[in-house]
């Protein structure tokens, strides 16, 4: 199934970071019910309309934020593909 090239196995030298591995696939299974906790009491509070509107401004928001923190030169392929995903 697996090829030998691709994938070597859980050998004692390849164990080394497979404690982090699981560590991430914890985290990212409590992250993701946490984020729908969240989402769903947003909705609770403020109305499904509002919390989808945020919701689907994420991208927008998440470029402004990487060009005014992180200094991120503006392109105009952002602005583009950031619409493209709120209107999609």
């Amino acid at each position: 199934m697996f090829k030998h090239k691709y994938y070597k196995g859980f050998k004692k030298e390849n164990r080394i970071h497979l404690k982090y591995y699981i560590y991430i696939g914890i985290a990212g299974s409590l992250s993701l019910g946490f984020a729908d906790s969240l989402f769903y009491k947003a909705a609770e509070i403020n109305g499904l309309i509002f919390t989808s509107t945020i919701t689907a401004s994420t991208p927008l928001i998440q470029q402004l934020a990487s060009v005014l923190i992180l200094k991120e030169k503006f392109r105009k392929r952002f602005l583009i593909a950031v619409i493209l995903i709120i209107l999609g």
